[in-house]
């Protein structure tokens, strides 16, 4: 399943449901034209809105990119697009407010913590309490870490075992979607034997996590001895 191509109800999270099916004119702003004149309204980070609209700010400066808003629409027209013929909803707008998709996001607990760590905890084999911090920490590299200043997010994880031990870890991050592998991904996941990785514009978060490195600062040592 490709993160940005997703369209069944199971597939979808509580937030992109409500903004999607219940919610009209509030979402994630992406800019169409460089001076956000011109802007779609998505229902995540990770999913394009499949309604066939876009937003002008011409009664008002266009709300920030990459943020969350509900906005006032005071006039509609429609546009048929001449390379598809498709149709297409420009909608003026007046004024906006920020949204906080928070108490949406909260409304439901997606993942029980044991389910996740049990997840984790099936590829390895030892001792209860070791393969349990392994899979703690295991999760705790593979969930969203936000930046705490102005720089970059993300979690180091340093694996330190046996080139098996390595290749399970590695497996057990499959439940990691491959668009938050891909160099210029905003939130981006790297895990190599090769401790050099090129941090790209626009990056908001980079999780390492790096094969017996020699040189790297780490926040997570993941010692795996057995498999």
């Amino acid at each position: 399943m490709a993160l940005y191509d997703r369209w069944q109800g199971s597939e979808l999270s509580v937030l992109e449901k409500e903004l999607i099916f219940n919610r009209d004119n509030t979402g994630l702003v992406q800019y169409d034209t460089k001076d956000g004149k011109y802007f779609f309204l998505h229902p995540s980070p990770f999913l394009n809105s499949p309604k066939k609209e876009i937003f002008r700010a011409e009664s008002c400066d266009p709300p920030a990119e990459h943020t969350f808003v509900e906005v006032e629409v005071e006039s509609e027209e429609e546009y048929r697009v001449k390379a598809s013929q498709e149709r297409i909803t420009i909608k003026s707008i007046c004024s906006w407010k920020p949204f906080d998709p928070s108490p949406l996001a909260e409304r439901r607990k997606i993942l029980d913590y044991e389910e996740v760590l049990h997840y984790f905890t099936e590829p390895f084999r030892g001792e209860e309490d070791t393969i349990e911090q392994i899979a703690t920490c295991s999760a705790l590299y593979s969930l969203s870490s936000p930046p705490i200043t102005n720089e970059v997010g993300g979690i180091n994880a340093a694996v330190l075992g046996k080139k098996a031990q390595w290749n399970t870890f590695r497996w057990s991050m499959n439940v990691i979607p491959q668009d938050f592998f891909r160099l210029n991904a905003r939130y981006r996941y790297y895990i190599s034997d090769q401790e050099k990785c090129t941090v790209k514009g626009g990056c908001e978060e980079l999780s390492r996590a790096i094969y017996r490195p020699e040189d790297y600062i780490m926040d997570i040592p993941l010692v795996v001895e057995e498999a």
